[in-house]
């Protein structure tokens, strides 16, 4: 009788390509869908040229606080370099310098990367024009004013922890500065920044820990203390769809999931071929390419079957595993979720309703 080939090795390098393709389309998947969530829409567009004319129209009159605001949505809706530099210098206009100067330096990047010597060029004289005009703080925080959980915001701004101590270039005017930590009283200060170049160092305070009976109240909320024995409100159904993580990003859970278990039954399954494999070779001779015993036979025909199955879920549960991580990915609306495995000597399959 004629032993079925199967070769372990050949099912390794099988495995081996098959990880490489599933990698390879989840990566062009994912920057497919990157470039799709980049891309404006057709009205987006038209609707950002328009807001582009009509914000140069406007700041060309003069009318700078409608031109910016009409130049900034452009922006949004269809990003670019040549509407970045227009907004950058209606900010200019406007005053606000040290914007002007960063959005600047970030159409000169974007220049650089769509080789456009001339917006380059343009932005470099405008950055080496403001560059010495800018007024710039620093946020001085000593060891012992650092609390857990301190947040330091300039004009409702976080200031990462990292920008502590290193001047940074404001707009001119007065600036907000608002220090919270869990505990403690709200700290709040300004610092004026002048229209020419310096610099200002704002030393925050210790701040204050708030006593045994104070409470907080939340931003735009008022300290009435809650009626004693009031009953609880009625919940509240709400008519809005449940959270993305309640549809697609669910059913990309419960698919990588599956991808998951079944990738792991590809591996039980080789292994078990490997060994039905050793058993034949034991009984019909090694690399023998017939074998005169049924039982020989038998596990040789065994061993083909489970290694057919074990190629066969390593490469679906890999693609399990992509669609899962795509999904996860995309976090659409919600739709319901219903998936189902099915396993059987020579075939797995997934079916789902998402």
């Amino acid at each position: 009788m004629i032993r079925l080939p199967i070769s372990i090795e050949g099912l390794g390098s099988m495995r081996a390509s098959a990880l490489i393709f599933a990698g390879a389309v989840l990566l062009a998947s994912f920057s497919a869908h990157a470039d799709a969530a980049r891309e404006p829409t057709a009205a987006e567009r038209s609707m950002a040229a328009a807001l582009f004319d009509q914000g140069r129209t406007l700041m060309n009159d003069g009318k700078l606080d409608e031109a910016c605001a009409k130049l900034t949505e452009s922006q949004r809706l269809d990003p670019g370099g040549g509407t970045l530099l227009n907004l950058a210098l209606c900010h200019e206009k406007q005053g606000k310098i040290a914007t002007a100067w960063t959005e600047f330096r970030e159409a000169r990047a974007i220049a650089k990367r769509d080789n456009r010597p001339d917006r380059e060029s343009a932005a470099d004289g405008e950055i080496a024009k403001i560059e010495p005009q800018l007024f710039k703080v620093s946020i001085v925080v000593a060891p012992d004013v650092k609390v857990p959980g301190i947040v330091i915001e300039i004009d409702g701004t976080p200031l990462p922890e990292a920008g502590w101590g290193t001047p940074f270039p404001v707009d001119p005017g007065m600036r907000a500065i608002v220090v919270r930590a869990p505990g403690y009283k709200e700290w709040q200060g300004s610092v004026e920044a002048a229209k020419t170049a310096g610099t200002a160092d704002v030393n925050i305070p210790k701040l204050e820990k708030l006593g045994p009976s104070e409470t907080k109240p939340p931003p735009g909320g008022s300290a009435t203390p809650p009626v004693k024995d009031a009953p609880p409100p009625p919940p509240i159904k709400s008519t809005e769809p449940d959270a993305p993580m309640s549809s697609m990003r669910k059913a990309g859970f419960v698919v990588g999931g599956i991808g998951v278990a079944v990738l792991g039954i590809g591996a039980v399954t080789g292994v078990v071929a490997k060994r039905k494999n050793d058993e034949a070779d034991v009984i019909c001779g090694d690399g023998s390419p017939t074998c005169p015993s049924d039982a020989g036979y038998d596990a040789s025909q065994k061993a083909y079957q489970l290694a057919q199955v074990s190629t066969a879920t390593f490469i679906v549960g890999l693609a399990g595993i992509g669609a899962g991580a795509i999904m996860i990915a995309m976090s659409p609306k919600n739709a319901p979720v219903k998936t189902s495995l099915s396993i059987g000597p020579q075939f797995v399959s997934i079916t789902g309703k998402f």
